[in-house]
């Protein structure tokens, strides 16, 4: 073998031995990659972003929403989205679902009156019970069957300027029996009305502490009235007081 060809087959040793070194430098990179998958990165800008898990499905999803507000989407492990994120009509928005998909509640940064308004539903996605706040706090519940308002509270309402307890019928603009503060007294004062919207019954505290009642006929006309004697010291005797047709009345008492 003449100098040339000993020249040669060294040139190609060389080129094997350099080639191991950079595929073997090259495998351990390819392996630390695979073995340290975390990037650390200052800001990230996409379109829309998934997270999915071993099998492909989505888990979570981020994109731009249909009013073009941002929107998140969190799916369960079937597929079906559970819960959601949105910016629609310029406030924020979040609403949870069941594993059917029905939303069972929604929550929203503003409402008709302008305060945080949060709405729980049943599994059919009817309203059951809604939230919101105004001048004070509101809480309406539902009869979902018949998809009807049927008890009101209020922090404040506007008679009495206090709190206020308000129980429905088949009438939803009126309410049959309410429980507020006097407007008169510190003391309370609970009414009940028919379907006509007619006081037929009243119970209360009055001015001087004592407690009354009122029994009404179906136009609102009193019937029978039990209080206390309104003559100074003897305040503390009760008092029945029994109605005609025309309004005319005489007492029954200890004395």
């Amino acid at each position: 073998m003449n100098f040339k060809q000993k020249l040669t087959y060294m040139l190609i040793g060389s080129l094997f031995t350099l080639a191991g070194y950079f595929l073997a430098n090259f495998g351990d990179v390819s392996i630390a990659q695979q073995q340290n998958n975390d990037i650390v990165a200052d800001t990230i800008t996409c379109k829309a972003l998934k997270v999915v898990n071993k099998d492909g499905k989505n888990l979570v999803y981020l994109k731009e929403s249909a009013s073009g507000s941002g929107a998140i989407v969190v799916f369960n492990k079937e597929g079906m989205g559970v819960a959601g994120m949105d910016g629609v009509d310029g406030v924020g928005t979040i609403v949870l679902a069941n594993k059917e998909g029905k939303i069972t509640v929604e929550m929203s940064a503003t409402s008709l009156f302008g305060g945080g308004k949060i709405i729980v539903k049943n599994r059919e996605g009817i309203n059951g019970v809604i939230m919101e706040a105004f001048e004070g706090g509101m809480i309406n519940v539902y009869d979902c069957i018949k998809e009807v308002r049927r008890v009101g509270i209020w922090g404040k309402a506007d008679v009495g300027d206090a709190g206020m307890v308000a129980v429905y019928g088949n009438n939803q603009r009126n309410p049959v029996v309410v429980m507020r503060k006097s407007k008169v007294a510190g003391g309370g004062v609970i009414t009940v009305a028919n379907e006509g919207n007619k006081v037929a019954a009243t119970m209360g505290a009055d001015v001087d502490g004592t407690g009354y009642m009122f029994i009404h006929a179906k136009d609102g006309k009193t019937l029978v009235g039990m209080t206390s004697k309104d003559e100074g010291l003897r305040s503390n005797d009760g008092l029945i007081k029994v109605y005609n047709h025309k309004g005319e009345w005489r007492s029954i008492s200890k004395d």
